[in-house]
């Protein structure tokens, strides 16, 4: 199959995106290897943060921003 025939991923054309975004604030300097690593370790804690939310604190009736502002004496 040929790359030119199928769509982009929905993913990639918003990492696309943000690329474009970052090299028109900044110039040709950026290192597109890194920040692409460190946008997708962002999308990865984002990822484990909902899920962790959805999984424990949801069913204790709470929340992620309610566990963060609980009292830790």
């Amino acid at each position: 199959m040929d790359d030119e025939s199928t769509p982009p991923s929905r993913s990639l054309s918003f990492e696309q995106r943000a690329f474009d975004k970052v090299r028109a604030a900044v110039g040709d300097e950026v290192d597109l290897d890194v920040m692409g690593a460190v946008f997708n370790a962002i999308r990865l804690a984002t990822h484990v943060v909902a899920r962790s939310e959805a999984q424990a604190h949801r069913r204790m009736g709470g929340s992620w921003a309610g566990f963060r502002t609980l009292d830790r004496k």
